[in-house]
């Protein structure tokens, strides 16, 4: 048993929290003005951490006979046999319960917005078998989640975390296409849809760069309609050098850097826009 939850951490890939769980509690500090109480907080983790515990599952699940078919995936759990189907439900309908439950605790609106939490979740893993805009949706599945603290704080929708969310949606678009060009001929071949696959690497860096030139506007009017000041403002300043930084990196050398351009890069602008937030509304 324990080391069949090894696994599933392992699957789960929590390391990969800090892409969203930083510009969760950014905005549930912006929501609230200020720390909105442990029981609050305590529930939005967990509702955080439950469903991205159950997206990347679901993902790694359905996915599971295409990664078995790529040399860069075929070693996951799932891919490879280590963790069957039959092992990995129980968690599944666990994530799923915790997150329901987390969101009933919290507020009404939190808990009515859960389908639709779940739906786009499982929606990701399936776009790539009808569409390119599979980058678009993974995008919207971590969009979702400053939003989903804002209602769980306010218990009402709003603009400021629409508007980070439309910045996180830009972001993820375009760090994935960049991602993605790893699997652009085995995608081909297999008949799988994505940006790189259809427009090639080159096309696919463009892409990339247009999207992230979106970002720092959609952050910036965010502040700017909340009334955050020079501290966020230096942020977003610093944010955009990193998304430019990033795109220097992949255009020298993609298979070099694409380690430190993917998780290093962007986890540290996830956590430096919560700096630039607990810098204004806590000093």
């Amino acid at each position: 048993m324990k080391d069949k939850f090894s696994q599933i951490i392992q699957l789960v890939k929590l390391q990969h929290a800090l892409f969203a769980l930083p510009f969760t509690m950014s905005s549930m500090f912006l929501a609230a003005n200020g720390f909105p109480g442990a029981k609050t907080s305590l529930l939005i983790i967990i509702a955080f951490m439950s469903a991205r515990s159950f997206g990347m599952a679901m993902n790694r699940w359905i996915d599971k006979d295409i990664d078995a078919k790529n040399p860069r995936t075929e070693h996951r759990l799932m891919a490879s046999g280590k963790l069957g189907t039959k092992e990995l439900l129980p968690y599944l309908l666990m994530f799923c319960l915790i997150f329901g439950l987390s969101c009933y605790y919290l507020n009404p609106l939190a808990f009515k917005l859960v389908p639709i939490s779940l739906f786009i979740m499982v929606l990701y893993p399936l776009c790539k078998k009808f569409t390119v805009f599979a980058h678009t949706v993974l995008g919207l599945v971590l969009a979702i989640a400053p939003v989903g603290a804002w209602v769980a704080v306010r218990n009402e929708l709003d603009i400021v975390p629409a508007l980070i969310g439309l910045g996180i949606l830009f972001w993820v678009n375009g760090f994935d296409i960049i991602y993605a060009i790893q699997d652009e001929d085995f995608d081909k071949e297999h008949s799988l849809h994505s940006i790189p696959s259809k427009f090639g690497k080159a096309n696919s860096l463009k892409i990339a760069s247009l999207l992230h030139m979106v970002v720092p506007f959609c952050f910036y009017a965010a502040g700017h309609l909340y009334g955050l000041g020079v501290y966020f403002q230096i942020t977003i300043a610093i944010i955009s050098a990193l998304l430019v930084y990033e795109h220097r990196l992949v255009h020298k050398g993609y298979q070099k850097n694409i380690s430190l351009a993917f998780f290093k890069l962007n986890s540290t602008i996830s956590l430096l826009f919560m700096v630039g937030v607990i810098c204004e509304v806590f000093l």
